[in-house]
């Protein structure tokens, strides 16, 4: 398979670091693998099987349709264009939707701000603007440069190149840095996992090889649903928002290929709604990776847009 879709499976590019004798990027980022007693200026990764218990305990929130009450256009871009970069794009979105969802759920005073995914994926590739990227590297990036601002970077646009970030956008970024967790267990689980991080109203980062159709088709239920298809992609998508209707639980799929996923039900059109069915589908295929967002921060005491705020 050739990745030009922008994802490289933590597998491929591990097997790639056992070639050269170096250390893969999934390695890394488990090396800093702790609990949640762990506090300092980096979030910390947590450890998948301590995150998954904690969160199974909640309740599930009221509020998880992020883009409710919410102009998404003011936050989202729905396309990277020409770069590679999908990776980048997903983890901005997850990292976006875990705010808002904080914001709706947890009382949290944070103001929304638009990412530009330029900034934070070019830096995880040392400056490059070719290949793609692995999840375990974008969601490290995350972790530990945060999310560029668009305040800083200016609107994102596929002819950007940022080879080198000023102090002051570093600075801003790490405002918006993730804390993650790495999912490492058996593939067959995955599905029941993202619904339970949806529902209890997480982010998740995930790269996959089966690509979805364009467009959505509403189903018995009338939610207006995305269908995979029998192409192949190499792809990094994220997902984040939950609804049951008519006994139907429906998780909600963000991707960056444009408007594309157009619907009534006031839902952004860069995405669309997936049914358990659907998601088995799309977990199939040779590799799958899986990241959860486990909060974001946000320190908006400075350079707000105030004209970004959605809750005045």
């Amino acid at each position: 398979m050739i990745f030009e879709d922008g994802y490289i499976p933590d597998l491929v590019q591990a097997e790639e670091a056992l070639k050269t004798g170096t250390v893969s990027d999934r390695e890394k980022v488990l090396a800093e693998a702790k609990g949640f007693d762990d506090a300092g200026k980096i979030p910390p990764v947590m450890e998948w099987s301590q995150f998954y218990h904690y969160i199974q305990q909640l309740p599930d929130p009221e509020n998880l349709k992020w883009w409710e009450g919410v102009n998404a256009s003011k936050f989202f871009t729905p396309s990277q264009g020409s770069r590679p970069n999908c990776a980048g794009f997903a983890m901005a979105n997850a990292s976006l939707i875990r705010t808002l969802l904080q914001i709706k759920n947890e009382f949290s005073e944070q103001v929304p701000q638009k990412f530009n995914p330029m900034g934070t994926w070019q830096a995880s590739k040392n400056g490059s603007t070719r290949g793609g990227q692995t999840i375990s590297a974008i969601a490290d990036a995350g972790r530990k440069i945060g999310n560029c601002l668009a305040l800083d970077l200016g609107h994102y646009s596929d002819t950007q190149s940022f080879r080198e970030l000023e102090e002051k956008e570093l600075e801003n970024a790490a405002r918006h840095q993730i804390g993650i967790s790495l999912y490492d267990g058996p593939k067959e689980e995955i599905p029941e996992i993202l619904f339970t991080l949806c529902r209890k109203g997480y982010s998740a980062i995930v790269g996959n090889c089966t690509a979805v159709k364009d467009g959505r088709i509403r189903d018995a239920n009338g939610v207006e649903t995305v269908e995979v298809s029998s192409q192949r992609w190499a792809h990094a998508t994220a997902f984040g928002g939950f609804q049951n209707v008519g006994g139907t639980e429906y998780i909600f799929w963000i991707n960056s290929h444009g408007e594309i996923y157009p619907a009534e039900d006031g839902s952004p059109a860069f995405g669309g709604w997936m049914t358990m069915e659907t998601l088995r589908k799309f977990i199939q295929g040779q590799f799958f990776d899986l990241c959860a967002v486990v909060y974001s921060e946000a320190d908006f005491s400075r350079n707000i847009d105030p004209t970004l705020n959605p809750w005045k």
